[in-house]
């Protein structure tokens, strides 16, 4: 299983540090892509187009949506990632939108929509958000103290 985040702002052919102007988002961000790491090969970048041709992947976008099954608790989005993995599925991408979020026609057609609730967040910070909530989820797949419930 491979976890891939696709920041619709990064280009790959610049460094990461270059596309987030938030240093402190960028921190978080790469302070849980690392932890995950411990669980999971993971890789960072643009569009996955080579993934998403192998159709074994799903893609999860963050999103502002207002129904309430793309609200997910940690433990929500721990038992959606183990049932994908489950489901015999390679790849998750966690797609996280730039300012303007995501067109309805950008969507692949093996994908979830997840909500961080109705509040607007900067796309750096809900690429921070994203990334603590995945490792939060492995944390709670491979039963350690990470998460305590609250």
């Amino acid at each position: 299983m491979q976890i891939y985040f696709w920041l619709d702002w990064y280009r790959p052919s610049k460094r990461l540090a270059q596309e987030f102007k938030n240093v402190n988002s960028l921190g978080l961000f790469q302070e849980y892509i690392e932890r995950i790491s411990k669980f999971v090969p993971i890789e960072v970048g643009g569009e996955p187009r080579k993934l998403l041709e192998q159709g074994q992947t799903v893609v999860l976008y963050t999103d502002i949506s207002r129904s309430p099954k793309d609200l997910l608790s940690s433990e929500d989005l721990a038992t959606w990632i183990e049932s994908q993995w489950g489901a015999g599925l390679s790849q998750i991408v966690i797609a996280v939108g730039a300012s303007d979020g995501w067109r309805q026609r950008a969507r692949h057609p093996n994908s979830r929509t997840w909500s961080f609730g109705p509040m607007t967040l900067p796309h750096e910070l809900a690429a921070a958000v994203a990334s603590e909530q995945v490792y939060r989820a492995l944390s709670i797949i491979k039963k350690l103290p990470y998460h305590l419930g609250h």
